[in-house]
């Protein structure tokens, strides 16, 4: 066989690593890809670990949400993310009220995108709002003042029954933190 992973005498499970391990100029390459896996793997576990145990609900339908307030992160939102998992979202917290606009420059999944009040109540609701990638996006804004935005998968909100008025509460293992801002859960 003509494979350069197959050493004389050596098993080929074993090639390989000796493959590595013997030969200096490939060292660094084997330590430069465990190093870029070790960077992705504990980025992810650190956008993971934004939303674990935080979940909004309307009555028994609950979101488990991603917390955003600082201002660099409310810009990016879920720009440039090719999937939003079930029953997943972002939900954009503000410190004040009032009626703020969303667009979808450069974002790849449609949402559906819903403005609740100081009161926890759902203000407006735009359902299906489809990905903008050419200017001019168009600008979403609520009919009243709103304190938080929740962005979901495009049909959820209609899955789930959700209409102006409705009540969302907070469920989390810990009051929701961003930037100071606390929210005891509801």
């Amino acid at each position: 066989m003509n494979n350069i992973f197959l050493l004389k005498g050596v098993p080929p499970y074993r090639g390989l690593a000796l493959f590595f391990t013997k030969r200096r100029r490939h060292r660094g390459a084997l330590y430069s890809l465990a190093f870029i896996t070790a960077v992705v793997f504990l980025s992810a576990c650190r956008s993971n670990s934004k939303s674990a145990g935080q979940q909004v609900c309307f009555q028994n339908n609950c979101v488990e949400v991603e917390v955003v307030g600082k201002e660099e992160d409310m810009r990016r939102g879920l720009q440039f993310r090719s999937f939003l998992g079930e029953s997943k979202g972002m939900l954009f917290v503000f410190t004040e009220s009032a009626r703020h606009a969303f667009w979808m420059k450069d974002t790849l999944i449609p949402l559906d995108m819903i403005w609740l009040d100081q009161d926890q109540r759902i203000v407006y609701i735009e359902r299906q709002v489809p990905p903008c990638a050419v200017d001019p996006c168009a600008v979403y804004v609520p009919e009243q003042n709103a304190l938080y935005v929740l962005e979901i998968n495009a049909g959820h909100a209609g899955d789930m029954g959700l209409r102006v008025g409705e009540q969302m509460r907070f469920l989390s293992t810990s009051p929701i933190r961003v930037e100071g801002l606390i929210q005891n859960r509801g």
